[in-house]
């Protein structure tokens, strides 16, 4: 056996140098060059699915994003960023392994003249070959008789409305103020004394530093604080680059630099008390913003509050102000019941679509639905009960004869794709006496700036500090909520889901009629939002969408309003002072106590006014910053089987 083994370990490797290498090692390497190439190709791929409608979707990503990309570098050069040059190989890859495995789907390009600000835009037709299942065409069918249903919105273009991004109190005058649409920054200004808005793009041309870090000049321009270059907040021409002065008989507002010393401006204005910006590349836009025609009405009071959700993007944000049905369990709040729809009292629902963009209005009596099933309930059970809540017939104009639900609407309008006021009016002649009114800036994907104002006719003008520790303690109840539905909805529209609410949600409210139709509104428009394609890729890769942060991220008050709100910063610094203030004077009471060794009885009233101001002070300072722990937030939904739904 010896000699065998011996032999054996002698021949082989002569077979593998005589006849292996001629024949088989360059096979093998070449066979093992390939499969490395393949697999490096295929670890991009493993988070983009490859069924056909996957694939269709994210060449629609890819299309919008490349219409982001163009619109860019029409204003301003901009780059392009790694993770863009990386889609088309990743997409690539999918394909080509979908290929092996199944059907065969071809892109054909076809070239369409769509009159739009970029130019023509090309559009992709997918086409399966005949070997697709049952199952997948009737699916096809079904996904083609939606989408004809939706043509409607196919010409829905964000470029081309108005956005809120700030209150005008809110904006200090005569000093430049940092805004941010769609993932880009932008610098604001007033000028008080020629009293105009100023906007341009927050990037100085010379190094790209932020023109939001600099000053307003006496002119009017927005000089950067880096090299101090000044800009024309109107037109974007730079008035003025220091370093080029040669002598001071040199005019220092010569405007004859090239334009790329140039920064790029965006149209701007104020309406209704707060500022827009209208992201197109329109000089002059001559459509106006949404407007709530009771704003500007003699007699009406109006409180603003403003609030950032970094980590709630901002159509989810929209869905869930248009969601009544919410407001019973993760608010505890009674009234949301009169916007909620039954099926003895279903939602009437009227639509507009023109060249102002796409409307909706849902209407429902503004009477108790899912509560009085709960009454019923209770008294079925022999549990005590609460009357139904009764609306002032006066205050209306109905009459005692006439029931409260054949007077009063409650009525949600929305105003795609940001605004959205809610009120309860008279069936007859629309007539309110109060709203409530929602603006959602789209700061870019998986962030939102909230804003919102109560306009009513009150005797009194409610202190806007007031309003809003109220409305952070209501808006911190369902914010976790509405961040923990982003990791799974933002992942499925980037891997390309086809459809992604349609696919993820399970409606089964008569409420839901209004949602439903706003879900099918984001997932036919979406794509198409400024930007949205790239960001979603590069948070996709980054892996920023795996997890929801924690509740002292997600609801961190002084980062997402106490920063960007300046009368609340002053009342903070007051709420210092005081408290500060009557711990002193209560440390000198105590000290001549001590001293005295006696308790003056004339001073102790003032000691103990001091240390109950001093104490609220505080109590109020601590409202701007985190308070909604998880035992906070235990003792409301404890309220729930008490306030609203009866435990089974």
């Amino acid at each position: 056996m010896r000699p065998v083994c011996l032999l054996s370990l002698v021949w082989v490797p002569l077979w593998h140098v005589l006849f292996c290498d001629a024949f088989t090692t360059r096979p093998i390497a070449e066979f093992q060059r390939r499969r490395r190439l393949f697999h490096h190709h295929h670890d991009k791929s493993t988070s983009i699915h490859t069924t056909s409608s996957r694939v269709r979707s994210s060449l629609r990503l890819l299309m919008t994003a490349s219409e982001d990309q163009e619109g860019e570098e029409e204003g301003s050069s901009a780059n392009t960023t790694d993770t863009d040059t990386s889609i088309p190989t990743t997409l690539g890859a999918a394909t080509s392994s979908k290929q092996k495995k199944q059907s065969t789907v071809a892109a054909v390009a076809s070239t369409k003249d769509t009159s739009t600000m970029f130019g023509a835009k090309p559009s992709f037709k997918l086409t399966k070959s005949s070997s697709s299942s049952t199952s997948t065409s009737s699916s096809s069918r079904a996904s083609s008789a939606t989408n004809k249903k939706e043509s409607r919105w196919d010409s829905f273009d964000y470029y081309q409305h108005w956005y809120p991004v700030t209150w005008a109190c809110d904006v200090l005058p005569d000093r430049p103020t940092k805004v941010t649409l769609f993932d880009v920054d932008y610098v604001i200004a007033y000028d008080s004394t020629r009293q105009q808005w100023t906007a341009l793009r927050d990037q100085c041309p010379h190094k790209a530093a932020a023109l939001s870090e600099g000053r307003l000049t006496e002119s009017g321009f927005i000089q950067c604080a880096y090299h101090g270059w000044s800009f024309n907040g109107t037109t974007g021409d730079c008035v003025q680059i220091p370093q080029s002065i040669q002598d001071v008989t040199t005019d220092p507002t010569v405007t004859n630099f090239p334009a790329r010393a140039c920064a790029k401006p965006i149209a701007i204005c104020e309406h209704q008390s707060m500022v827009w910006l209208w992201p197109g590349t329109d000089n002059m836009p001559t459509k106006t913003p949404p407007s709530v025609p009771e704003m500007e009405l003699p007699g009406w009071r109006i409180t603003r509050v403003v609030r950032d959700f970094p980590m709630v993007d901002w159509s989810l944000l929209v869905s869930n102000i248009l969601d009544p049905d919410h407001g019973a369990f993760a608010h505890q709040n009674l009234n949301f019941d009169f916007y909620t729809a039954s099926p003895h009292h279903p939602q009437t629902i009227t639509e507009n679509f023109d060249q102002n963009g796409w409307e909706l209005t849902a209407s429902v009596p503004a009477v108790d639905k899912l509560l009085a099933v709960d009454r019923a309930k209770r008294q079925f059970l022999g549990m005590k009960t609460k009357p139904p809540k009764k609306t002032k017939p006066a205050s209306f104009g109905s009459t005692p004869e006439t029931p409260p639900e054949e007077t009063l609407q409650a009525t949600s309008h929305f105003m795609a794709p940001t605004t959205v006021s809610m009120s309860r009016r008279n069936v007859t002649d629309g007539s309110t006496k109060f709203i409530t009114a929602f603006w959602v800036c789209p700061v870019g994907t998986g962030k939102s700036r909230f804003m919102s104002a109560a306009i009513g006719q009150v005797p009194i003008q409610v202190p806007r500090w007031i309003l809003q520790v109220n409305l952070n303690r209501f808006l911190d109840q369902d914010t976790v909520l509405v961040a923990s539905q982003q990791p799974p909805i933002l992942t499925a529209e980037a891997q390309g889901v086809e459809r992604p609410r349609a696919s993820l949600f399970a409606y089964g409210s008569a409420t839901d009629k209004t949602v439903r139709l706003i879900d099918n509104f984001w997932d036919t428009t979406l794509h198409k939002a400024p930007n949205r394609a790239r960001t979603l890729q590069q948070l996709h890769y980054a892996g920023a969408l795996q997890h929801t942060p924690a509740r002292e991220i997600v609801l961190d008050r002084r980062t997402q309003h106490l920063t960007i709100c300046p009368d609340s910063q002053g009342l903070v610094r007051n709420c210092k002072r005081i408290t500060r203030t009557g711990l002193l004077l209560t440390a000198a009471w105590m000290a001549r106590v001590l001293w005295l060794r006696a308790i003056p009885k004339r001073t102790l009233p003032l000691a103990v006014l001091s240390t109950l101001v001093a104490w609220v002070a505080h109590q109020v300072r601590k409202q701007y910053y985190f308070v909604k722990t998880e035992a906070s937030r235990d003792k409301d939904l404890s309220q729930i089987p008490v306030k609203a739904w009866v435990d089974p």
